[in-house]
């Protein structure tokens, strides 16, 4: 059976796994990581506090799921994206947080 190209089932099966292996088939220089990447060698680890999250309050009640009957807590957190320092030695970088806390609030 042919297409509208002329081709066959099996033509296009072949062509299509050939340009898929070509894909995959990079120069070296394309794998390899940009010239400003981070080398964490270069980092001295555990220089920075570990900060601790602060323990949220829930908002209110609402009733369990499972257990008629049974209120359990009701948190209620904004989400927002935030830039933090990770190192002492590193920018702040982009990353989302609860409530403004990083690494998150505790419950």
């Amino acid at each position: 059976m042919t297409d509208f190209f002329g081709w066959t089932r099996r033509e296009f099966m072949k062509s299509g796994a050939l340009a898929l292996a070509g894909v995959g088939m990079r120069s070296p220089h394309a794998m390899s990581a940009p010239a400003d990447a981070l080398d964490p060698s270069t980092l001295t680890p555990f220089v920075d506090a570990l900060p601790v999250p602060r323990v949220m309050k829930p908002t209110g009640t609402r009733a369990h799921p499972e257990q008629a009957g049974l209120q359990i807590p009701y948190y209620r957190m904004a989400m927002h994206e935030v830039r933090q320092k990770v190192h002492r030695d590193l920018a702040p970088t982009g990353m989302w947080s609860f409530e403004g806390s990083f690494p998150g609030t505790d419950h």
